[in-house]
């Protein structure tokens, strides 16, 4: 349970990502309670999941199976990119050629005179 717990609260972020995204694009005077009730529903949601979580990894075996389910899609990863040929390179017309100015080399950039932050 102390896992399942750790784990959520590490995942709490994207929460406050998309909340804040949605917040923002509702009239001010309505911003407050939208906050409010994203994190209450965020907050009962994870609950929710984690009690559910907690209790899945209690039956016997279920932890096995996912095991063997995982190395199976493992297994069938590893198979197709071991059979995979190389791709040839692309014909030459339809090559980019990139001309990026590197800040270090612009004569200007030791003396600090150089705007990096464009």
């Amino acid at each position: 349970m102390a896992q399942v717990i750790l784990v959520d609260l590490v995942l709490a972020g994207d929460n406050a990502i998309v909340i804040g995204l949605f917040a923002a694009t509702v009239p001010a005077a309505m911003r407050q309670s939208v906050i409010l009730i994203g994190i209450a529903f965020a907050a009962v949601t994870r609950i929710a999941f984690a009690l559910v979580t907690a209790q899945l990894l209690l039956v016997p075996g279920l932890l096995l199976i996912g095991g063997l389910l995982l190395s199976w899609v493992c297994w069938h990863l590893w198979r197709n990119l071991s059979n995979r040929q190389a791709l040839p390179d692309p014909p030459r017309e339809f090559a980019i050629k990139l001309d990026i100015d590197e800040p270090s080399h612009h004569p200007d950039y030791h003396r600090g005179s150089v705007d990096v932050t464009r």
